[in-house]
């Protein structure tokens, strides 16, 4: 995922009043690729560090969601993934 993305995702999680920040992108699980993309659900940080009485629950914060998308075992570029979408 391009670095600015999630940085400006973890930027957004800090914010007061934002509760979660969720980025949607492909399941990738093949060994060309970190095996983080494999993961359903990685977290980036935790919501508000700095705040420790900030009491909105476990899973805010900013996340990265792979949803699952064939082919899951083989990486493919952005621009050739046309035949795979329904």
């Amino acid at each position: 995922m391009v670095n600015y993305v999630v940085e400006l995702a973890r930027a957004l999680a800090s914010i007061l009043g934002v509760c979660r920040v969720d980025l949607l992108t492909r399941q990738v699980a093949c060994p060309e690729v970190d095996s983080s993309y494999g993961e359903p659900i990685e977290m980036l940080c935790p919501h508000n560090p700095n705040d420790m009485t900030d009491d909105i629950g476990e899973s805010s914060g900013a996340y990265i969601i792979h949803i699952p998308f064939r082919p899951r075992e083989k990486y493919i570029s952005k621009e050739l993934l046309w035949p795979y979408i329904p």
